[in-house]
């Protein structure tokens, strides 16, 4: 009953939360509220001096892109924070109905100072009934003074209201108090600074969504696509030093760019700032690292981009090499969280045991041969489990569904890995002994199934991917008795 309560107070308060749709509300300032706090109004038609504002932000797919994806933040970070409380599936989603974000508030400022996004600040808004509300959260702060503003060039000052909309994505993702903390906030940078590792993963992200968004792939006045061309490694002539790239925001902002684009058919996006949010990094090595964790999916384009952006200093040179090198070690929390975070370790003590089972063949090796079933089997489970898990997650749990999603994906590809193994390896397989009470039929190719389970798989039909695996179990039963060994073990 308690919990009953205490979830439609919660609902009361999400619905009283915000005056305002989901999308942009431009502010203009009026004075100060009760706590010494900036009070503002809604900017509406009275404001004729901010009409050219008005019809470039109408205009924009990139700033509406980018208010929708400031919405679903919001909207991610509050399910995530119900489920930690203990909330079922049906209670979240009823607060969710009810929840309104907040719009991407943007102050509208005569300064002549340059663009920033307050992000842990407080002001209020006064409605038209007069009635003020508070808010503790990131406000752009666009001055109509700056450089950008009084360019003339419409695609600049749309990437960068894109790129102070990043910084409160960045704020609502981690939080105010979680987000990386650096004695060169307050000071002049650009894309090619070089400043420290914290300042540079801020900057940096917020220039990769600017262009992300609004496709204007380079910083402020720095070359056309300086963020496409990895210019930031190379204007020089000699690529800088690793440690050198990670303190520079622009390169922060190209890796981040290319990861994206490169995997963006992964949802690559999506999935980096599901991993921001949840694992709060202050640096883009923390994050790039957090990234591999949670999506190991997504380490063969992160190494290749690395390798390449950075001079081959970092990464890997190649698809094949970047796959098979990491270790997925992602927690998806739920029964078969013991099973995925040692797969690819799994993967490698099932080489091995095929590998002495197939040279020698012998007796004392039908254990290896029930080891290689039960590896086999233990996959052909857990992606079933997975499967489930996915089907019966509401459509909102973005972020869970992206980690069953990525580890479907691991489980696929290392059950790929064994039947190409025994593949391989059956073919060396010893003659069996004249005694063995093996039956006479032909040769066993554990790959048969293979374009079977593999179609499967890619179709996620749960219906056909159970038959895949049960033809396979029981290709893999035909093969232990091929060996000689019964359901004991012995021969």
């Amino acid at each position: 009953m308690m919990r009953r309560v205490s979830l439609c107070l919660l609902i009361l308060l999400f619905a009283a939360s915000g005056s305002f749709a989901a999308g942009i509300t431009y502010l203009v300032r009026t004075g100060t509220d009760s706590s010494g706090n900036p009070l503002f109004r809604v900017a509406d038609s009275r404001d004729t001096y901010l009409s050219g504002l008005f019809e470039i932000t109408n205009n924009s797919r990139g700033l509406t892109e980018a208010a929708r994806y400031y919405d679903a933040v919001q909207k991610d970070k509050i399910a995530q924070s119900l489920r930690t409380s203990g909330y079922s599936t049906q209670q979240i989603q009823s607060a969710l109905t009810n929840y309104q974000t907040e719009p991407v508030f943007i102050e509208v400022s005569n300064s002549s100072s340059g663009s920033y996004n307050d992000w842990k600040g407080s002001f209020s808004v006064t409605s038209s009934n007069g009635q003020a509300t508070a808010y503790s959260s990131p406000r752009v702060v666009f001055a109509l003074g700056s450089d950008a503003a009084r360019s003339g060039d419409n695609s600049l000052i749309e990437q960068t209201l894109v790129h102070e909309v990043a910084h409160g994505v960045m704020s609502k993702a981690m939080t105010a108090s979680g987000l990386p903390s650096s004695p060169y906030l307050s000071k002049a940078h650009s894309g090619g600074s070089v400043t420290d590792e914290q300042l540079a993963f801020i900057e940096g992200w917020a220039e990769f969504v600017g262009a992300y968004f609004t496709g204007r792939k380079t910083i402020a006045g720095d070359p056309t696509d300086a963020i496409d061309s990895n210019w930031y490694a190379t204007r020089t002539g000699t690529t800088p030093s690793l440690s050198e790239l990670k303190k520079t925001e622009g390169w922060n902002a190209t890796v981040f760019y290319h990861i994206a684009t490169t995997a963006k058919d992964k949802n690559a996006l999506w999935k980096m700032t599901q991993v921001m949010s949840a694992t709060r990094p202050q640096s883009m090595t923390e994050f790039l690292r957090n990234v591999a964790r949670y999506y190991p999916s997504l380490i063969p384009t992160m190494n290749q981009v690395l390798y390449k952006d950075s001079g081959g200093q970092a990464g890997a040179a190649s698809t094949q090499t970047a796959s098979t090198t990491p270790r997925a070690t992602v927690n998806t929390g739920s029964s078969a969280t013991t099973g995925i975070q040692n797969l690819y370790s799994t993967y490698e003590t099932f080489v091995a045991n095929l590998k002495k089972y197939v040279t020698t063949g012998q007796s004392t090796d039908a254990q290896t041969t029930a080891n290689i079933v039960s590896d086999t089997q233990q996959l052909e489970s857990l992606y079933l489990q997975k499967q489930q898990e996915l089907k019966n997650l509401p459509w909102y749990r973005f972020f869970e569904k992206s980690r069953i999603e990525s580890d479907l994906s691991v489980i696929s590809d290392l059950y790929s890995r064994q039947l190409a193994a025994q593949q391989s390896t059956m073919a060396q397989a010893p003659a069996q002994p004249t005694n063995s009470k093996a039956p006479t039929a032909g040769p066993i190719d554990p790959a048969e199934t293979y374009g079977t389970v593999l179609e499967s798989l890619q179709s996620q039909d749960q219906t056909s991917t159970e038959k895949a695996f049960k033809a396979h179990q029981e290709l893999m039963e035909r093969l232990k008795i091929r060996r000689g060994a019964d359901p004991k073990g012995e021969r």
